[in-house]
């Protein structure tokens, strides 16, 4: 299951994605296409905050979906992304697919079990620093 929100930080757009559950490559299809259209009403640079604590590991179909959709977020601005986990698989995994993908420089991942931290992914999103 996925959700997209925008929001704002500071002065930028903010796009907030949640996934959660065993998400399908069907499913992870969705949320690229859906992206796409989303992506048209926000505007550049943007911020990206991913809550990934109720994810499941993603399978080879649905990680190809997911890279595809992060190609297209940087290509349409977005400054920098923070990925929120609770497990470390998916913490791996997520930092594997970055790599691949070329967001790895500008995406952080911080444990939902750590203090503050949904304020910590806010100030590396506005500032580029803190994780």
């Amino acid at each position: 299951m996925y959700s997209l929100k925008k929001s704002k930080l500071g002065e930028n757009d903010l796009v907030e994605i949640n996934f959660s559950g065993a998400v399908s490559p069907d499913e992870m299809k969705k949320w690229h296409t859906e992206s796409k259209t989303f992506l048209n009403g926000v505007k550049a640079p943007f911020y990206v905050k991913v809550n990934m604590t109720e994810l499941g590991l993603l399978n080879e179909e649905a990680q190809k979906a997911l890279k595809d959709g992060q190609k297209d977020y940087l290509n349409k601005g977005m400054k920098r992304s923070v990925v929120i986990v609770a497990k470390t698989m998916i913490s791996l995994q997520m930092k594997r697919l970055a790599q691949e993908t070329g967001i790895y420089n500008t995406e952080r991942y911080i444990s939902v079990e750590e203090a503050d931290y949904q304020k910590k992914a806010d100030k590396w999103l506005t500032d580029g620093v803190g994780l």
